[in-house]
C-alpha cells in the first residue's frame, strides 16, 4: 500500500535532498525513506550500545552483592554459633 503526504521543509533542505536523490538516479522521496531508515537503524544500534554497556557493568555490581551477602552469612552464621 503506497500512499503520500506534502512535508513542509526548508526550501535549502527541499534542495540538498533533491540534489542528492538526483546523484543517486533516484527519487527524492525514495532517498528520504532510506534516510529514515538509516536513522531509525542507527538509533536502534544505540539503544543496543546502552543496553550492553548497563550490562556489561553488571558482573561488578553482582560481584558487591555476593561479597555483602557473604559478610551477611558470616556475621549471621557467628551469631547463632555463639
Amino acid at each position: 500500500m503506497s500512499g503520500s503526504a506534502t512535508l513542509r521543509v526548508d526550501p535549502g533542505v527541499r534542495d540538498r535532498l533533491a540534489t542528492l536523490a538526483a546523484a543517486r538516479g533516484m527519487d527524492p522521496s525514495e532517498l528520504l525513506a532510506e534516510l529514515v531508515f538509516e536513522a531509525e537503524t542507527a538509533q536502534l544500534v544505540s539503544q543496543v550500545n546502552q543496553e550492553l554497556e548497563r550490562l556489561s557493568q553488571g558482573p561488578v555490581e553482582h560481584g558487591r552483592e555476593r561479597a555483602e551477602m557473604r559478610r551477611l552469612d558470616a556475621t549471621v552464621a557467628g551469631w547463632m554459633g555463639d
